[in-house]
């Protein structure tokens, strides 16, 4: 072993500190102990005590002692190691010869046989050796010496027979493996999302891990999967299932140090994601090559597992080139013998028509199989396509159905598909509370959609028992650190008007907004644009006069206006205003007043302002003067935060009739109804 091995053993960069050392070794030593004291089977008791001593080995090396003694210095905890027991019935007994204190090394074992053996012979000599001499060598001193003889082998005989006994036991005893065992491919592992699929194909974004590698080459030596390393993988597989990941890592390394094939997979698998181990991409790496060149024979002989991981290594380019064509050859035998991950991953290659043709029909066969089976991803995977009409007729009932399968075992993905069912109505009657309940729930999973729309129905008032602008900005918060852009946007309004419980903080607005704008919000676009021109004193005239006649702000209405914005409307019902003056021609007279976003011709600017009320003027004969332009929002609950332009018409009659536009940037916010 080097003592780069060594490091990697206790899961430390290489060149750290030697007490370091010391506590990564007494806290997996205790670990090992725990294991050693709990193992189901003297097999696995004895592939535990093997682990230990390659940790021994390596903290020697490290500590540049020639051996040390475990039971001495080390702290031992109360803590007890979780394994998947036998059935009681297919336990094997113990042998009470077998020492059973986990402490006790071979050396002590050993001495424990040597202090058991009968007196050395020079010993028995000088037992047996007469008193006197005589002449002649009588029938009772013969029979003394038979006597002595019997005395002295006796002992060694029995214990020869009761250690030969013990062998016997250890040697000819197998795990056993029942065929009631956890299915190895409950653990998720899904296809990333692709730009044609919806969001209940993303999985989990692989990151780098730090694994430990030792041991595997004599394992790989053998040529063999034994049936300890199956029923070792199976074990850790249970523990994955249940997100026990400290407690499933160290199986799965002992499973593939053994020789296990999938249990490289899935060793590489927990590093990269950093499940129950310290993230290391370089470490994790090496568990995939080992994966690669073990896998393909596994899976050649038919097993089913080593088929899922080969098309897994394929599918994600873990370790060698990405190949969708032999992913999904391989994934297909695999589900033909019931692996309901493999079954799940053909048909998202189907759906996407990666490897194969694209073909939702086949799509949806394969979803239906695992989905038959119980498995969430895919239940909500075949409620899209019944959403979507997509391989079948399209039927929202029957998408509900399927949503609601996945969302009651706590899918994220599938419980915002089914709330947004409720949302619109579709396959369930319109139900804003059953919505935000099945928001909150993903919500509170992490999922960024969700948390976004938990905090816009605070919002806006959806499902809610009141309007909260602090549950909002707390909603929008989580999902924006989530990555979700228009949660970004949505922050960013709270922090540049300063309300929702947050302090006014432009430059953590302008952050936001930039974000939003980076990822492509076309409203984040319209806010800087609004800023920047409130910032140079912009109003944007969008036609010109044929009849000399004209609509305009002074630059000391202007900047009268800009000085005071951002401005929250401190009374409920109360409105914005802003001086525009005109000048008409010849025989004309004018009417100004703002224009509503349902008079514009569609699609409308995104960037114009809402309001409910305004103030027009009458018509005008006068060859100049000026008209205060006034918005405002009333007789609605929810608030509204402006940072848009208000678009403003002056409506010409006389001897030549025209429509002069102009647009005025505002930032302007009234607050929801409960908060004044």
């Amino acid at each position: 072993m080097t003592k780069q091995e060594a490091y990697e053993r206790f899961e430390l960069a290489e060149g750290a500190d030697l007490q370091e050392v010391r506590r990564k070794f007494s806290e997996m030593h205790n670990d090992y102990r725990m294991r050693i004291e709990n193992a189901p089977t003297p097999r696995m008791r004895q592939s535990f005590e093997r682990g230990l001593e390659t940790l021994k080995e390596a903290y020697s090396l490290l500590n540049g002692s020639a051996g040390m003694d475990d039971t001495v210095d080390l702290p031992h905890t109360g803590q007890s190691f979780r394994a998947a027991q036998a059935p009681e019935t297919e336990e094997p007994s113990r042998d009470t010869d077998i020492p059973t204190d986990p402490h006790q090394t071979e050396n002590t074992r050993a001495d424990r046989i040597k202090q058991s053996k009968p007196n050395e012979p020079q010993q028995a000599k000088q037992e047996v050796r007469p008193a006197k001499k005589t002449k002649s060598f009588g029938w009772g001193i013969l029979v003394g010496v038979l006597v002595v003889f019997l005395l002295l082998s006796v002992p060694v005989l029995i214990k020869l027979w009761k250690y030969k006994k013990r062998d016997a036991a250890q040697t000819s005893e197998q795990p056993i493996v029942s065929e009631s065992s956890p299915d190895t491919t409950a653990e998720t592992v899904m296809p990333p999302q692709p730009p044609e699929l919806p969001a209940e194909l993303s999985s989990t974004q692989l990151s780098s891990a730090e694994a430990t590698v030792s041991n595997t080459s004599s394992a790989s030596s053998q040529g063999t999967i034994t049936a300890q390393a199956k029923a070792i993988y199976e074990q850790a597989i249970a523990f994955n299932n249940r997100k026990e990941y400290t407690q499933a890592v160290p199986l799965f390394r002992q499973a593939a140090e053994q020789g296990e094939p999938s249990a490289k997979y899935m060793l590489a698998l927990k590093y990269e994601l950093g499940q129950g181990v310290t993230k290391s991409e370089t470490t994790a790496n090496k568990w995939y090559k080992e994966a690669f060149s073990a896998l393909p024979a596994a899976a050649a002989k038919g097993d089913a597992d080593a088929q899922l991981r080969l098309g897994q290594l394929y599918h994600f380019a873990k370790g060698i080139k990405r190949n969708y064509t032999e992913a999904a050859k391989w994934y297909l035998q695999a589900a033909n013998q019931g692996k309901s991950t493999a079954q799940l991953n053909l048909g998202a290659l189907y759906a996407n028509g990666n490897g194969v043709k694209k073909d939702f029909k086949a799509a949806v066969k394969w979803f239906r199989l695992a989905a038959e089976q119980g498995d969430e991803t895919a239940q909500s995977n075949l409620g899209v396509r019944y959403e979507r009409g997509e391989g079948v007729k399209r039927d929202y009932t029957e998408a509900v159905k399927w949503y609601r399968k996945s969302a009651e075992q706590g899918y994220a993905p599938a419980q915002v598909h089914l709330a947004s069912m409720y949302d619109n109505g579709n396959g369930v009657s319109k139900d804003y509370a059953q919505a935000q309940q099945w928001y909150l729930k993903a919500a509170k999973q992490g999922d960024a959609r969700a948390q976004y729309n938990v905090g816009y129905n605070y919002d806006e008032g959806y499902g809610v028992a009141a309007i909260s602008w602090t549950e909002a900005v707390a909603w929008y918060t989580k999902a924006a650190n989530n990555g979700y852009t228009t949660a970004k946007r949505k922050l960013g309004e709270f922090y540049i008007f300063g309300v929702g419980g947050l302090e006014k903080n432009r430059s953590k607005a302008m952050q936001l907004f930039r974000a939003a704008a980076n990822d492509g919000d076309d409203y984040a676009k319209s806010y800087l644009q609004v800023i920047s021109d409130i910032e140079q004193g912009k109003v944007h005239y969008l036609n010109t006069s044929v009849a000399d006649n004209r609509i305009y702000m002074t630059p000391e209405d202007i900047t009268k206006h800009n000085d005071l914005l951002p401005w929250i409307i401190n009374k409920q019902g109360s409105g914005w205003s802003f001086n525009v003056h005109y000048s008409a021609g010849p025989n004309a007279h004018v009417q100004i007043f703002p224009i509503q976003r349902a008079n514009m011709e569609k699609p409308a600017p995104i960037d114009v302002a809402s309001f409910t009320n305004y103030g027009s003027s009458s018509p005008m004969e006068e060859a100049n003067g000026e008209h205060s332009v006034s918005i405002a929002t009333k007789g609605v609950e929810k608030g509204y935060r402006a940072i848009s332009y208000v678009y403003v018409v002056g409506h010409f009659q006389g001897d030549t009739k025209e429509e002069l536009k102009m647009k005025v940037p505002i930032m302007v916010c009234w607050k929801p109804k409960n908060a004044y």
